[in-house]
């Protein structure tokens, strides 16, 4: 049965947008203008090195738990290893130093319920990305971002729910300590992916592990698994915009 982890360490998801480098690296070249000004949608974080730009988007379609398309709130902005990009379509986003089960070339277990999740997370809300310095697009040409939802870390949640595993880390990226904490929370309670000795690896997902076992491929995804799954986000969200003074809508 598919288990989700909704409350536990609710203090990680109070921390605020730290971490930042103090590494001195060239400006995004952002005008003073448009930083840290709300109707732009575009936010530096490091205030110092402005080498962390956060923009807002809203979620245009979701392929599968880790990979996104977006709007940009402000698409006229796009920092890109540390230039700027004139974009005025949607962008596919990957999350940063996670990676989910495949529903691409081959279905993967678990795959659907980390679509699920991330769709219940972030359907009717506006997300910010934040771009991380020491990361820019993959092969596929998807910008590498973390992404929040009401100051609810993304990755960090399909970790601690056992729906992802940290993968792809080539640098010292933002917020890892936070999600190999989360993933460390699943693997000790045998969540999802980790339910199955030798199923999540370091080098992906082993369906052999799974074939012949007595289980569909793609478990069942009930609507009471939704309406719960729906219930236990709203509260985290609502319960953070009380802390934070922020009233929700």
């Amino acid at each position: 049965m598919t288990k989700y982890v909704y409350i536990t360490t609710i203090f990680t998801l109070l921390i605020a947008l730290g971490g930042c480098s103090t590494i001195e690296k060239p400006s995004y070249g952002i005008s003073d203008d448009v930083l840290n000004n709300e109707a732009s949608g575009v936010a530096i974080i490091d205030t110092e090195n402005k080498d962390i730009v956060q923009i807002k988007a809203s979620v245009e379609s979701i392929y599968d738990g880790d990979t996104m398309l977006v709007s940009l709130k402000n698409s006229n902005i796009l920092p890109a290893n540390h230039y700027i990009r004139n974009i005025k379509k949607p962008i596919n986003i990957r999350l940063l130093g996670i990676d989910t089960p495949e529903l691409s070339k081959e279905t993967q277990l678990y795959g659907e319920e980390a679509r699920v999740f991330l769709r219940e997370l972030v359907e009717d809300r506006e997300i910010t990305l934040v771009f991380d310095p020491k990361a820019n697009v993959d092969k596929y040409d998807r910008y590498l971002v973390h992404a929040f939802v009401d100051d609810v870390n993304i990755q960090e949640q399909l970790l601690m729910n056992g729906l992802a595993r940290t993968a792809y880390i080539f640098d010292d990226y933002l917020y890892l300590d936070e999600y190999k904490q989360a993933e460390s929370i699943a693997r000790n309670q045998d969540l999802n992916i980790w339910s199955i000795v030798g199923y999540a690896t370091s080098q992906g997902f082993n369906m052999n592990v799974v074939k012949g076992r007595d289980m569909p491929l793609t478990p069942t995804v009930t609507e009471s698994d939704i309406n719960t799954l729906k219930t236990s986000v709203n509260f985290l969200i609502d319960f953070i915009s009380e802390k934070s003074g922020v009233v929700s809508e």
